[in-house]
């Protein structure tokens, strides 16, 4: 991706050569569509536009593989995969490609291993997120009360994004109040009527949220920026703005 605007970001590690500015107060030269995850598998097979960012979710077995340009990097230790904490994980969490960890978390649902170890995993991952100072990705499907109750144990303060979230607006609530937590919105979010209502009428907790596909091969993230930006009544370069100054903040603080 020609001239990509950042630059002196240590946090970030951008797989693009090209940067103009410097220090902290380099700016957006243009608007920019970020997809604040998605997964390996699903995005290397496809062409990358350079207006398009995508944040990629890497499992251990793929962190050999080219990533294509616009593209940032998380490692991940999927609850549906099974996969147990290993020394190899945390070594390769320390690899300066990898500007976060996740996505890890829990699933009642889908989670191969049962909750006590799925939670045994987290509180791993968490306390490594901190050590490192690198960005936390949490899955997270039926379990927010445990996950509430680890966060009150370890009171965790990297940048956490809640992967997948369409919960309602109780629930969002309860998040934002509780912990500084930003939840990532897929495209089946914008069914909970509630929670778009509210963020309509308090565009302050947009910045509270970021917008994601989780694979691009199901949603146009593009398309998402214009039916939020259209729910919210803001204009789309207005929330196209509001997402890269997430990026900054999620991905730069403290590093």
């Amino acid at each position: 991706m020609d001239g990509a605007p950042f630059n002196n970001f240590p946090g970030l590690r951008l797989n693009t050569l090209q940067t103009e500015g410097s220090g902290s107060a380099a700016k957006l030269e243009r608007q920019i569509f970020i997809d604040f995850h998605t997964h390996y598998a699903s995005c290397a097979p496809l062409p990358v536009p350079p207006e398009v960012w995508r944040v990629i979710s890497t499992p251990l077995s793929d962190i050999n593989q080219l990533m294509p340009p616009g593209t940032i990097q998380t490692l991940e230790l999927h609850p549906w995969s099974g996969a147990a904490w290993s020394p190899e994980f945390e070594q390769a969490a320390s690899l300066e490609r990898f500007s976060g960890i996740g996505e890890v978390g829990l699933d009642r649902l889908r989670g191969k291993r049962p909750l006590d170890e799925q939670l045994k995993i987290l509180a791993q991952a968490c306390n490594l997120a901190e050590k490192l100072q690198k960005t936390l990705t949490i899955h997270c499907v039926k379990c927010f009360s445990e996950l509430l109750a680890l966060y009150k144990e370890l009171r965790w303060q990297v940048p956490t994004i809640i992967h997948y979230f369409r919960g309602n607006l109780p629930l969002a609530q309860q998040l934002w109040e509780h912990t500084h937590f930003t939840l990532s919105l897929p495209p089946a979010a914008l069914s909970q009527q509630q929670l778009m209502e509210f963020l309509r009428n308090h565009p302050e907790y947009i910045r509270r949220i970021v917008l994601e596909t989780d694979d691009p091969q199901h949603g146009d993230i593009q398309k998402h920026y214009q039916q939020c930006a259209g729910k919210w009544s803001i204009p789309l370069t207005e929330l196209q703005q509001i997402m890269s100054k997430q990026l900054e903040k999620l991905y730069y603080v403290n590093k």
